[in-house]
This record gives structure tokens, sequence and C-alpha cells, in this order.
């Protein structure tokens, strides 16, 4: 059982919210909810829940601020409810950190519980940082991603990433002067966070940092040299996207 708290200053969102997770995640037992900030510190110190699902905009306190207030260790995980626009959202995949907009949908929370039940790592007081430095940036361009690994947190600078490469449901991060990271996620996950910072999909395995391509080689398809040496296969079907991306 997942004790939960609940905490928006809309009241209608808390009883939507409870709704929605009665009908959905039986395996969460809210065990209090608040629409004041205040209070729901309280709540949090004395209650020690596994999981709170936070609103961000709140009068008085938002919700970055409460997790500022926060005085014991941050050991609950945490999920956003949110009406943010879509660049914040990309600020929240960047920092690794769940997340659900408004109205919750009953199908997005089940994935959510289900994913944060699957990690192996839980929310602290990096990701805030992180996440609070990403949605503060006026330029859309995040400096840094927050990739989750079976043995914590890397914290890396988009810049640094040469290339990324499938492996199933998993995988591998290739970065300047580093060692390959690990991840539990899809290609395409990591393709939907870093496709509008100068990565392209080159082939149904690769994913590619067009900052780091070395050199273009005629073959099959084509075949790219990247900037750590690497050779990366190109698909006959985005050959000539691919070259148009260089073209003056």
């Amino acid at each position: 059982m997942i004790n939960a708290i609940i905490i928006d200053d809309e009241l209608h969102a808390i009883e939507g919210l409870v709704y929605e997770l009665e009908q959905n995640c039986p395996q969460v037992n809210v065990v209090a909810s608040s629409t004041n900030p205040l209070e729901a510190i309280k709540f949090i110190s004395e209650l020690k829940p596994d999981l709170i699902f936070l609103d961000i905009e709140m009068p008085m306190m938002n919700g970055f601020e409460l997790l500022q207030n926060v005085k014991d260790k941050i050991d609950f995980d945490v999920i956003f409810i949110t009406a943010y626009d879509q660049y914040a959202i990309k600020a929240f995949k960047f920092s690794a950190i769940d997340y659900l907009l408004k109205p919750v949908n009953g199908d997005e929370l089940k994935n959510a519980i289900a994913l944060l039940k699957r990690r192996k790592y839980s929310f602290n007081n990096d990701h805030l940082t992180a996440l609070m430095n990403n949605i503060s940036k006026k330029n859309p361009s995040m400096e840094r991603v927050v990739l989750p690994t079976s043995q914590g947190l890397e914290f890396v600078e988009v810049k640094k990433i040469v290339r990324c490469e499938s492996d199933s449901n998993y995988c591998r991060v290739f970065l300047l002067g580093g060692e390959p990271i690990f991840l539990a996620k899809t290609l395409k996950e990591i393709e939907s966070i870093l496709f509008e910072h100068g990565f392209y999909r080159i082939h149904n395995s690769h994913l590619i940092s067009l900052l780091h391509v070395s050199r273009y080689n005629h073959s099959d398809g084509g075949e790219i040299e990247m900037a750590d040496g690497s050779q990366v296969p190109v698909s006959r079907s985005r050959k000539n996207e691919f070259l148009k991306r260089f073209r003056p």
C-alpha cells in the first residue's frame, strides 16, 4: 500500500484526484489532503507519507517553496500536478520528475503510479534544484538533463551527449570523454526530451547530436562519424532529411 497526501489549493481538484485514485489505483491510500501549504507541511512531518501529489501554483506558497520548507529529509516520492505549458513540461522531463497535467486523466495516473513502483530512485533535493533551474531559464535550451540509472541519477550537460543507442527497451547514452550511461528508458523516450535541442533520429536504433557530427561517408544509406570516433549508420529513409540540415 502507498500512503499518499494530496496538496492543492482547489478543493474540487483534490476531490477529482481522490476519485480517480479510487477508480484506478486502489494500492494508493490517501491519508490526508490539504488546500493550505502550511497545514500540508505539518501533515508531511507527522504522517511520513510514501508519496505526495503536489500542485505547483498555489497562493501563499507554491509547490517548490513548500518542498524547500519541509524540515525533514525528503524521503517520499513527489508527483507534481500542473497546468503548465509545454515548455515547462520539457523542464520536468529534463529533471526526471513525474508530473500529471490538470485535469488528471485516469490512464495517465495509473501509468505514473506504475512507473513510480518500477523505478530505482526516489525524489530528492537534487531533483528539485534541477527542476527549478530548468524552469527558470528564459532560454528554451536546457543546460543539463537528469538521467535515471540503476545506480541513481546522473546530471549531464546536454552539450556533452554525443549520441544515444537503443538496446531493446533500454538505451545507452554516449558522452564526450566519459563512460556510456545505461538507462531503463527507450530511445523514443530520450528522443522526446532531446529532439528540440539539436538531436536527430538518424536510424531506428540511433539518436545523434548534430553538434558532434564530424563526417558523413557515402555507403549503402550512408554512415556518420561522430566526434568520439564512433560510426553510426544512416537509415536510407532519413538520409536526405539529414543532409538538408547541413546545406547552406
